[in-house]
């Protein structure tokens, strides 16, 4: 029996009106704990959904950081798409300045199959990318 301002309080009456949470272990009023969650206090049940969303987050940002494109290794690939474009392009001034009389469409056929050989050529032989695009 607990006396509290003059008033006779049994151990049963406080062990009805307190709860021990099942996380803190700590025992707590009924109105402090979760309606969601019977046998743990809001403290720890809100604890417990910003950890959650915390390492949601967290593991976003992981997964970003992972899958996000390497900046340094795509500028070290080699586009040959662009590559052939120049390389064609290149030889057909030359060609046209060397050739005049012959009809532009033979220039072209006849750059872009050397520009085709040249790349398949660089490709088989398979050259470092970095000895490639570094004089």
């Amino acid at each position: 029996m607990v006396c509290v301002f003059n008033l006779q309080i049994s151990d049963t009456d406080i062990m009805e009106k307190l709860k021990r949470c099942e996380l803190c272990g700590e025992m707590k009023p009924l109105n402090d704990f979760s309606k969601s969650y019977k046998n743990r206090c809001k403290k720890c049940v809100s604890y417990m959904e910003k950890t959650k969303r915390n390492i949601h987050k967290e593991a976003k940002d992981y997964i970003a950081l992972m899958t996000a494109p390497d900046p340094i290794s795509e500028s070290l690939l080699i586009d040959w798409e662009q590559r052939r474009y120049e390389t064609a392009k290149d030889l057909s001034c030359a060609y046209l300045i060397a050739h005049p009389t012959i009809p532009f469409i033979e220039i072209a056929k006849v750059c872009v199959e050397f520009t085709d050989t040249l790349l398949n050529e660089l490709k088989v032989n398979k050259h470092d990318e970095q000895s490639i695009q570094d004089p």
